[in-house]
């Protein structure tokens, strides 16, 4: 199991030689990061590790690039180390009034360093759509830099300490939608909606055409920012009608909470949109595909499935 060394301890320089000198380890490798509020801690039999941070500010749900978050240790941002005559539980550290036992015997306080947090996306395969992704949460790893923890016998640095991984859970996006296809009678916006949830494509005109595509020849384009463009958008609440999508300017209400945009297509690769066309009694029925289609939100993405069905639109 690999320990976590300090690179200097400092302990009573005065009237102690190097004879004197202890170095302690501190090992949580194993333990579970666990949450109360604004403190993040490991627990490891008779030890925990304690930061208090806020936690909105440091455990954003998205991916950092460029570098870690860094926060400077204060007043406000804390982490305590403490040593218990016995096992520690989670009431120890959570508790308004917590039990009278075990006592803590031993506590360091750290006076100076950094507390650095790298993100990244948690992802599983999606059962329900082949080829396809799901964000279940964000793996959120912890490293002190240059910490300098204040004991009862002097003081003790370290210069990489790696507190470890501390995950959130996120909800995945419901793909509820029954893939009748609507459009907007001033505008080339098809949208499908369920619940507070709604698929929009602003497609392009010309893979629209009242003519039977060829088998195995559907028409094609390629998502970008504006022809084409994709989009998955979550509401707050409030009933979603058809008029909402097809009003300019969009109405202030429902609120909308995130939007994840569909990224730019690439040649043959992916981003494409397929549209195929078949008869319909006296019109077509255009069904509309999206192949290796990958959403974006901010730093997180995510491949939305090898062949999606977006749906099927009907015109005369």
């Amino acid at each position: 199991m690999k320990r976590l060394l300090p690179v200097l301890f400092v302990f009573c320089l005065l009237g102690c030689d190097d004879g004197d000198l202890t170095v302690e380890t501190l090992d949580f490798e194993d333990a579970t990061a666990q949450r109360c509020g604004n403190l993040i801690y490991k627990l490891n039999g008779n030890e925990a590790m304690i930061i208090e941070i806020p936690f909105e500010a440091a455990f954003i749900n998205n991916p950092t690039v460029g570098g870690p978050l860094i926060f400077t240790i204060s007043a406000e941002n804390r982490v305590v180390y403490r040593s218990y005559n016995g096992a520690v539980s989670q009431n120890n550290i959570c508790d308004a009034i917590q039990p009278a036992t075990p006592v803590v015997v031993e506590e360091w306080n750290a006076a100076s360093g950094t507390i650095e947090i790298s993100t990244t996306a948690v992802t599983t395969s999606n059962i329900d759509l082949p080829g396809g992704e799901i964000i279940t949460g964000y793996r959120h790893n912890i490293v002190f830099r240059n910490i300098t923890f204040i004991k009862p016998s002097g003081t003790q640095l370290y210069q990489t300490f790696v507190f470890g991984d501390y995950t959130t859970n996120v909800d995945s996006l419901p793909f509820l939608f029954d893939g009748t296809l609507e459009k907007c009678a001033t505008s080339n916006l098809l949208f499908d909606f369920a619940g507070n949830d709604a698929l929009t494509l602003n497609i392009d005109a010309d893979l629209l055409v009242n003519a039977v595509t060829p088998i195995g020849a559907p028409r094609t384009g390629m998502i970008t920012n504006t022809t084409n463009a994709f989009k998955y958008i979550a509401f707050e609440s409030g009933a979603l009608t058809p008029e909402y999508f097809c009003t300019d300017p969009t109405p202030a209400t429902p609120l909308i909470s995130e939007i994840w945009n569909g990224a730019e297509g690439i040649t043959g690769v992916s981003g494409i949109v397929e549209v195929t066309t078949t008869t319909n009694g006296t019109g077509f029925l255009h069904e509309v595909r999206l192949k290796n289609v990958t959403l974006r939100k901010d730093n997180s993405e995510f491949l939305l499935a090898a062949d999606f069905l977006f749906g099927q639109y009907i015109t005369q």
